[in-house]
């Protein structure tokens, strides 16, 4: 009986894992990314480990010119502009 409820539950826990989707515990930060020019083009899910507030230039043109973190998992957290830096980088 214990066997046949184990094999039972794999398909649902695997069901589970893809319904969450974007949606991981302990992902608290996304990672907005601007084109060269500054302007907001899209997000993505920041890495482990990224802060806050954490400006990067990852290419010189295109819409992943660079990335911007910003806290919580909210869109609407990312500046339409990519922020003026206030410390050295």
């Amino acid at each position: 009986m214990r066997k046949m409820l184990f094999t039972m539950s794999l398909p649902l826990f695997a069901l589970g894992a893809t319904a969450l989707g974007d949606q991981r515990p302990g992902e608290t930060s996304l990672t907005c990314w601007y084109d060269e020019n500054g302007f907001y083009t899209g997000y993505a899910p920041a890495p482990a480990g990224a802060a806050p507030g954490t400006k990067t230039q990852t290419a010189s043109s295109g819409p992943h010119a660079w990335s911007y973190t910003v806290a919580g998992n909210d869109p609407a957290a990312c500046p339409p502009k990519l922020p003026v830096s206030t410390s050295a980088e």
